[in-house]
């Protein structure tokens, strides 16, 4: 199974898929950095509460993955997710919350 973000272009109807990891991968390396840091929103990428994402979270959601992408960097061993946490944290900043709506799972 895949953790994913998608992006729905309202106006079109066009919806994109941006990969977040595998769900083993999730486990095993997201989730314990997301315990270690406080994460409240990205520890729940998996799990479906996140089916949509209300446009007031998503200032919360962005400044979690800056906070996570600076942990990985930090860390040798999870420099491999800064490039995903990059796309989702970029996806967030050239969209408009107006006329776009995100989910993950």
């Amino acid at each position: 199974m895949t953790i994913e973000m998608g992006i729905l272009q309202i106006n079109t109807g066009n919806y994109e898929v941006i990969p977040v990891a595998t769900s083993e991968i999730f486990y095993q390396f997201w989730l314990p950095a997301c315990k270690c840091l406080g994460l409240q929103f990205i520890s729940h990428f998996h799990d479906g509460s996140l089916n949509v994402v209300s446009v007031k979270d998503v200032p919360k959601i962005v400044e979690e993955l800056i906070c996570l992408h600076s942990y990985t960097l930090e860390q040798e061993d999870l420099a491999f997710m800064s490039e995903r946490i990059e796309r989702i944290i970029q996806v967030f900043q050239t969209t408009d919350t107006t006329f776009y709506e995100y989910d993950f799972g």
